[in-house]
């Protein structure tokens, strides 16, 4: 159920989404007014979210107010299809209830598991450093399908910027492997490879990548072979 894949929106358009969404959610609230109201469920109208009465109106109840948590949920973070279908299992039981949930909010443009992709990528290269084996990985958890990731991985995952990333990282160890052992002439360069190159491989930089950053770390500090 994923979305067309979209270009990156500009501040204006991103603007005028957040107005909408706004709206949605207004509509919405008014919505769930009128039906706790005990009053009848209005029509079609312009949000997504509101369909009219599904089979019934306690039934209808129930899928605005899951709509209503999810758009909750997506208020913390965006969150991909299999995460909301996941949260919204636990709550709801009936098949065809779920999926007319998830319908609409397919119809609302709210699951778009590129944009979730691309969203958690930017984040956790920013927060953890990580490599693109890593997010791969992370994504995979997530329930995003192979397109969707790879779509977002050949995106954003220059070879440069990755090798950046790796040298930061890289540093940052040795530097900690040199103060414990007490300097360059102390350290032994085959081990240091050994630890450093599994923290970094657990990061999810690539072998060719991680050696190849690693001598070169090594060498500038001055880290010999025996």
């Amino acid at each position: 159920m994923t979305s067309p894949r979209k270009s990156e929106p500009g501040p204006e358009a991103r603007g005028g989404q957040e107005d909408w969404r706004a709206g949605v959610v207004e509509e919405l609230a008014e919505h769930i007014a009128a039906i706790e109201a005990g009053e009848a469920a209005p029509g079609e109208g312009s949000n997504p979210l509101r369909g009219g009465a599904f089979r019934d109106h306690e039934t209808e109840k129930v899928v605005v107010k899951e709509c209503r948590y999810v758009l909750g949920l997506l208020g913390h973070r965006q969150r991909s299809e299999a995460e909301i279908r996941a949260k919204l299992a636990q709550r709801v039981h009936e098949v065809d209830v779920l999926e007319e949930i998830m319908r609409r909010l397919d119809t609302a443009g709210l699951i778009d598991d590129e944009g979730f992709a691309r969203a958690w990528v930017e984040q956790r290269r920013e927060s953890k450093l990580l490599g693109t084996a890593a997010l791969r990985r992370e994504l995979e958890d997530k329930g995003v399908g192979a397109p969707d990731i790879d779509t977002v991985l050949a995106e954003t995952a220059p070879y440069d910027s990755e090798k950046e990333r790796c040298q930061i990282l890289a540093r940052e160890r040795l530097a900690k492997e040199l103060r414990k052992s007490g300097g360059a002439e102390n350290l032994d360069r085959g081990a240091a490879l050994r630890r450093i190159g599994g923290a970094l491989a657990r990061r999810g930089y690539s072998e060719n990548l991680t050696l190849f950053v690693l001598n070169r770390e090594l060498d500038a500090a001055g880290v010999t072979w025996p």
